[in-house]
């Protein structure tokens, strides 16, 4: 959700006898609408419900001694745990992320991210508009089931060098809630500094991404390991190409086994005799 709240002229600022101007503009407040958070909030109560019931389902068949079972859902309970914990990470994210552009300073409230996951962990300032260094912006390739998947990433980063994770942003789709580029846009337009753009980099699965809570150096992408090297449009756009030819491919031959059961069962029952 995006609110305007008031109109303001713009702001000069005098060093010496250097006059710099920053183009101001009406306050504007980045947040998540509240369609979208009910949806997301309602899925984790749900969700929530049946993790409970399978802890007290494990429970039971403990104290009776159904070993067998109880071996196998406590794993079903480990990995399902791991997902919820996600997504509660997700719905805090959507209550708590905020921006917000005033006359003279923006104010965050963004994730210390792990990857492109947002931790429970929150960074809050107030940076002048003055003392914004830089807005860098960059593509990042995560892999998910070996299928590569774009998302644009923003930051700010200060003039006493801390550097600040707006968050990200599907290429393919568009988050009317919390737009990263439109953000980043707008705080380089009020703090008068360009957007730098740092191109594509490789940065593989979310999960490994997410345990090891890095991601290649803005300033040095591709420096450190393979996995970072940078990548062009074309290369990008060749990925996916590639990747989509693998997909039609896999479900050609998952329909032709699902084809070839089906006929083979018809020929056991006697169908086809």
């Amino acid at each position: 959700m995006t609110e305007q709240v008031e109109a303001s002229a713009g702001e000069t600022a005098t060093a010496g006898v250097a006059e710099v101007v920053r183009p101001a503009g009406p306050r504007t407040i980045y947040k998540t609408g509240a369609g979208m958070k009910f949806w997301l909030t309602a899925a984790m109560l749900l969700l929530g419900f049946f993790f409970v019931a399978m802890v007290a389902t494990l429970v039971f068949w403990l104290s009776h001694g159904i070993l067998g079972n109880a071996l196998t859902l406590a794993i079903a309970i480990a990995i399902y745990g791991v997902c919820l914990l996600l997504l509660i990470a997700h719905v805090v994210y959507t209550y708590r992320k905020r921006v917000d552009l005033g006359e003279t300073a923006v104010g965050l409230c963004v994730p210390v991210w792990r990857g492109s996951t947002p931790t429970l962990s929150y960074v809050k300032r107030k940076i002048p508009y003055d003392q914004v260094a830089a807005v860098e912006t960059r593509g990042e390739i995560y892999k998910a089931a070996g299928v590569p998947t774009l998302l644009k990433a923003a930051c700010v980063v200060t003039k006493d060098g801390e550097r600040i994770h707006l968050g990200y942003q599907h290429e393919t789709s568009e988050d009317s809630s919390f737009k990263v580029g439109e953000i980043a846009e707008e705080i380089a337009r009020r703090a008068g500094v360009p957007v730098s753009d740092k191109g594509i980099v490789r940065v593989g699965s979310h999960a490994v991404a997410a345990m090891h809570g890095t991601t290649p150096p803005w300033d040095k992408a591709g420096e450190i390991t393979a996995a970072g090297q940078p990548v062009t449009a074309e290369q990008y756009e060749r990925m996916i190409s590639g990747n989509h030819k693998l997909m039609y491919y896999i479900a050609f031959v998952v329909l032709g086994l699902a084809l070839l059961g089906f006929v083979v069962d018809l020929g056991q029952s006697g169908y086809l005799n």
